[in-house]
């Protein structure tokens, strides 16, 4: 009955929003919707640089685009990329060369309009669907021979619309259609992440390296940032026990944000601790780099559909992925599946939308063909 009601609650807030959205889209598109007036003049030859919009906010978002930079910058571009304040970090750890534009408010917003007002570039590219007032204001007033975006047809100061069905595929082939529709030949596009840890990591988190390096560890990231898809602590604390039932050379360490910390495992420690000793430890904080060590070092990362199962994925590590699904046929795994080979990762299908709803043997069974460990009655 909780469950219904909370279920209920949480989507009439997701109409509220979307009610709100579709209200600012509709009446800046009153305002400011007018053709791209560079759009049918040719650029300069000398013209080689391209302006990327990257503001949903969204940290798997984000490091899904980067494969996306290291093909433009391949291509011969250079790369000027407009993202939130807050998510900004992810930049400076990446090896290609861009240029990062913060914004945080609509002051800042108008500030980078004023501060590229005399740069014209090739390409614009808006990489989300859902466009705010932010993303459109910039799509409107940055100065671009060729301006892209999914979907969103109504707006016609864009020149090109990549409208596929986004539902049965991956999400870094949309990027694919989306260099194919500049003109951009591609040979297929290649998830990249090129996260460098920052060079005083290991002075500042001197335990937790050691710990890393000195054990075999499996990754279990509980939290994928609300209630209804995060694991609970007693999912949790059977996921652990399934894990150390089969793998007693491993440790298992706990990661998440620094709110997961707060919130939920400093809370979950005394208990776990206390149950399973020196074989389940956390990390000294929810830092992203020590995270970013944590995942790249270990053996196995388990965790629910969130950024973590792109930063696996792109440290090419085995991976099983818990999701919310209807049924076993549902398309949303796919679209946000690990990108690894198919015996390098697992998925578990968590029925109803609910994600405690799984058989918690499948976390035994998968982790030991992954790891290619003796299964155990």
């Amino acid at each position: 009955m909780l469950k219904s009601l909370s279920h209920y609650i949480r989507r009439l807030n997701h109409n509220r929003i979307d009610f709100l959205r579709q209200l600012r889209k509709d009446f800046l598109r009153l305002l400011i919707n007018q053709k791209n007036p560079l759009s049918h003049e040719r650029p300069r030859s000398d013209i080689k640089s391209i302006v990327v919009l990257r503001l949903d906010g969204k940290l798997g978002d984000t490091i899904t685009i980067t494969g996306l930079l290291d093909d433009l910058f391949n291509a011969g571009y250079q790369i000027t990329i407009i993202t939130r304040e807050y998510q900004s970090f992810i930049y400076d750890y990446i090896n290609t060369p861009i240029t990062v534009l913060r914004i945080s408010n609509l002051f800042s917003v108008l500030k980078v309009l004023f501060k590229l007002r005399s740069d014209k570039y090739h390409f614009l590219i808006c990489t989300s669907h859902l466009l705010d007032p932010s993303s459109l204001l910039l799509a409107r007033y940055i100065k671009s021979y060729e301006k892209t975006v999914f979907l969103n047809k109504e707006f016609c100061f864009f020149d090109h619309h990549v409208c596929e069905n986004f539902n049965n595929v991956h999400i870094t082939e949309r990027y694919n259609l989306l260099l194919q529709s500049i003109g951009l030949k591609t040979k297929g596009f290649v998830f990249k992440y090129n996260l460098q840890s920052k060079s005083n990591l290991h002075e500042l988190y001197q335990t937790d390296f050691k710990l890393i390096k000195q054990n075999k560890i499996i990754i279990l990231n509980s939290f994928a940032g609300s209630s209804d898809r995060n694991l609970s602590q007693d999912l949790t604390e059977k996921i652990i026990s399934e894990v150390l039932s089969v793998h007693q050379n491993h440790i298992v360490i706990s990661i998440g944000s620094q709110s997961d910390y707060n919130n939920h495992l400093m809370k979950w420690k005394i208990n776990f601790s206390k149950k399973f000793g020196q074989k389940w430890c956390l990390l000294s904080c929810g830092d992203f780099a020590l995270n970013y060590l944590a995942v790249k070092n270990a053996d196995l990362i388990i965790t629910p559909d969130t950024a973590i199962i792109h930063l696996a994925s792109a440290l090419q590590k085995k991976i099983i992925g818990i999701y919310r699904v209807a049924s076993n046929h549902d398309e949303y795994p796919v679209v946000w599946a690990p990108l690894r080979p198919a015996d390098d990762f697992r998925i578990i299908y968590a029925h109803n939308g609910q994600i405690d709803n799984f058989d918690t043997k499948l976390i035994r069974l998968y982790s030991c063909e992954l790891l290619q460990a003796k299964i155990l009655d």
